[in-house]
């Protein structure tokens, strides 16, 4: 095969250099796509000056919020995607090719977002993992979803974070936290820290769970208008309310007889967050911890809020690979009403990914994308 791959490689802490890798020959059962877009997540920020990057050592090629075309497909390659949806060459797909679908966590725990194996393929195909470049290595064992033909491909770049948002909100809905008080649910006050990507669209996923109340807090002002223009009720600027105090008793001015809202998602991966968190929901509630992927290190936390509050604590690694499809059914379903393309706010060739990257550090954009240039 004579097609090569550009990638952008980051080769040490901060060191990014362009390379071409031959398209190796397929297996009958695997699959070539080319990247139509890659988001820039606020994992790829942190990790991209980290003496430690996860999951992979130096050199690795970063992003992983991938849509891309399947070309060259393998004669025994599936048919079908995972909803049984037929696909062939030409399709738009997303696909999670991260987890190994063999080791305990994947098999027996039946918990892929906690694999701990490595994918069959990872030795094979090294330098084909990471979507900022312009091929992607797509293994024919899945899971493997056809986007929508009314789902714009940038919109599509969402599935990803929308994963995790996804996620978060089945935690705190999930049968052993209910109960007989419904902390996330019809009728249900959510509050969500973080302003970002993930904490809209874990706003978003509340909503469309049947909360009818949802506040988002954080920051900078323009990411919280596009909140509220995606329908958000109340956001709380921390740029303007800087006293953890009074953004308290503003959530608490919002909720009945003023007890905190049944559930708090901290999305922020600001450690004081979940203090904040733990102090505003209300007593039975649920806090699900979800901003954290990166070690940002410790805070001094009073364990009797849990006690006398009575909390389901919950946490969450990445989200479940079938998440994914969740995510391109509610993106497809719902986007007639809720304005999806104001979330990316941002887009960079391939070779300007570096300046992606800092505007996304720098909290100018609320969804930043990279668009290789030969599409």
């Amino acid at each position: 095969m004579s097609l090569t791959r550009r990638a952008a490689v980051l080769t040490a802490p901060g060191e990014l250099t362009f390379r071409e890798f031959p398209l190796e020959e397929l297996a009958s059962s695997d699959a070539w796509m080319k990247i139509k877009i890659c988001g820039v997540c606020g994992t790829d920020v942190h990790i991209w000056n980290a003496s430690d990057p996860y999951p992979w050592a130096y050199p690795f090629v970063p992003g992983h919020e991938i849509v891309g075309t399947l070309t060259h497909v393998g004669r025994e390659f599936p048919k079908v995607d995972e909803y049984g949806v037929p696909i062939q060459e030409g399709d738009r797909i997303v696909v999670q090719a991260f987890t190994c679908g063999r080791c305990y966590a994947c098999r027996t725990l039946m918990m892929p977002n906690l694999c701990i194996g490595t994918p069959p393929w990872a030795n094979r195909m090294p330098a084909m993992i990471g979507g900022f470049g312009d091929y992607f290595f797509v293994p024919g064992e899945g899971p493997i979803f056809r986007v929508p033909d009314n789902l714009p491909t940038s919109e599509a770049a969402l599935v990803e974070p929308f994963n995790i948002a996804i996620g978060a909100v089945q935690r705190a809905m999930a049968p052993e936290v209910q109960g007989k008080g419904n902390t996330l649910g019809p009728g249900s006050t959510v509050v969500v820290q973080g302003a970002g990507t993930i904490g809209l669209l874990a706003a978003i996923a509340a909503r469309l769970a049947g909360a009818t109340q949802v506040i988002v807090i954080g920051a900078p002002q323009t990411r919280l208008d596009i909140c509220k223009a995606l329908g958000i009720d109340h956001v709380i600027n921390i740029e303007t309310m800087t006293d953890p105090r009074q953004r308290l008793e503003a959530v608490l001015d919002l909720t009945p007889h003023r007890l905190g809202p049944d559930t708090v998602i901290e999305a922020t991966g600001v450690p004081a967050a979940f203090v904040e968190g733990l102090e505003m929901v209300r007593r039975g509630g649920t806090l699900v911890e979800i901003g954290h992927f990166i070690d940002k290190g410790t805070i001094p936390v009073n364990p009797h809020l849990l006690c006398y509050k009575h909390i389901n604590l919950l946490g969450m690694w990445v989200g479940p690979p079938a998440n994914f499809g969740v995510a391109l059914k509610l993106l497809s379903a719902h986007r007639d009403h809720i304005d999806f393309s104001r979330i990316i706010t941002h887009r960079f060739r391939l070779e300007d990914l570096e300046a992606a990257v800092a505007t996304a550090r720098r909290f100018d954009s609320m969804k930043a994308v990279v668009i290789p240039e030969s599409n």
